[in-house]
């Protein structure tokens, strides 16, 4: 298994430096100072405070305070203890930094500097995925993928993982839809050293059809594009297999 690739999201805070409010509140001041220390979950409450204030001066203040949850988050994403108290950290630090991204306001480059974030916190959530899938927790492994996709809806790998893990839970029809969409990004990007695997899935395309007594489409896979493929390829649930980890954010749509 490939050593999990753990990116440096906090690199993104050297290279840019957001305009700050002269009415700046103390406790925006405060959970800032708390996650430069690493205290992760006060800075989570105290800044979740600035976001949930009414006033009118907190405005101002939201993309900064979403953007430091969502670091604060990821950070707790790296540490086994926290990560068992938040296993859907990353989810959540994602969430915040796209809220960062929505409540920009002018001369603060949110929108900027969450895109850039955007593409170190992508391969930890399809790893996060990756992870639960080889360590067989099948809806983890669901979850994650999907968020993957929404993230890069171009990136085949993530489709047609998904589709797998759909079905290891026992989910014919989902699995179906989701090697569908992988084959159709595959016809996009033509990578040759994934041809072997799309040939696998095109199989497993063609099993997942049978089971849901769709003759039609069973016969057009087994009868035509997967007639060189071995039927070992085709795994029965329950029978797992090691998917490899991303190292790198894929080309945007």
């Amino acid at each position: 298994m490939i050593a999990r690739y753990i990116p440096v999201f906090t690199l993104w805070l050297c290279w840019f430096s957001p305009v700050w409010s002269q009415s700046e509140t103390a406790g925006l001041a405060a959970g800032i100072s708390a996650y430069q220390q690493g205290n992760y979950e006060s800075a989570i409450r105290m800044l979740a405070r600035i976001i949930e204030s009414e006033g009118p001066e907190s405005k101002s203040k939201i993309p900064e305070a979403h953007f430091y949850i969502s670091q604060a988050y990821y950070q707790v994403s790296l540490d086994p203890a926290l990560a068992a108290v938040y296993p859907d950290a990353l989810l959540r630090a994602y969430n915040h930094l796209m809220a960062s991204r929505d409540t920009d306001v002018p001369g603060a480059g949110y929108q900027r500097i969450a895109d850039a974030a955007l593409e170190v916190l992508w391969p930890a959530i399809y790893n996060t995925a990756v992870e639960a899938y080889n360590l067989k927790n099948y809806d983890r492994a669901v979850v994650f993928f999907a968020k993957a996709r929404q993230i890069n809806p171009r990136f085949f790998a993530a489709a047609l993982n998904q589709g797998y893990s759909h079905w290891q839970v026992g989910d014919t029809l989902a699995a179906i839809k989701s090697w569908q969409k992988s084959l159709e990004l595959y016809q996009i990007v033509k990578s040759s050293e994934s041809r072997e695997v799309m040939q696998s899935t095109l199989l497993m395309l063609a099993n997942a059809y049978s089971q849901r007594r769709m003759p039609a489409e069973s016969t057009v896979f087994f009868g035509g594009r997967c007639a060189v493929v071995s039927r070992s390829l085709c795994f029965p649930r329950g029978r797992n297999h090691t998917l490899s980890y991303s190292h790198r954010f894929p080309p945007r749509p």
